[in-house]
């Protein structure tokens, strides 16, 4: 198990983009091993769903923790889960907004329609109709419809 952080390969490190999100950059304090952050970076489709993740770990690691009070002294803990909690729900909205899944409609326009049709991955339709085919109903009798018989 490792802990690293380096601001140098923040533009292009998720796991080290990631911890800066969630506030976990001390090297003496940490939250997370980098595998932790790799297994949450695997979970969810955008940065911002896995931090929402890592977010709602640490909110229930520190529910399961007690408030305790020496003296004057206190240690709320609980606020802290809380706090996690309400940031899990930020990432969350923000990975609805900007990193999540987003609507598609395909064959809007002649270019989509054409990579679709040119996508060898692509479940062939059960069925399709040509520019030749005709598609009126034919009568089971084998007269035109209308005529006297």
């Amino acid at each position: 198990m490792t802990w690293s952080y380096s601001i140098g390969v923040l533009a292009s490190s998720a796991k080290d983009q990631l911890r800066l999100m969630i506030g976990d950059t001390v090297a003496a304090s940490p939250q997370f091993q980098d595998e932790e952050l790799a297994w949450f970076l695997t979970q969810r489709a955008s940065i911002w769903g896995a931090a929402s993740l890592a977010c709602q770990t640490l909110a229930t690691q520190y529910a399961r923790s007690a408030d305790s009070a020496a003296g004057e002294t206190s240690l709320k803990l609980s606020q802290m889960g809380a706090a996690y909690a309400r940031r899990s729900a930020l990432f969350e909205a923000k990975d609805a907004l900007l990193g999540g899944a987003m609507p598609y409609a395909g064959g809007t326009s002649v270019v989509d329609k054409q990579a679709q049709i040119d996508n060898s991955d692509r479940v062939a339709p059960q069925f399709s109709i040509a520019l030749e085919d005709n598609v009126l109903p034919v009568p089971s009798d084998g007269n035109p419809a209308g005529s006297a018989g």
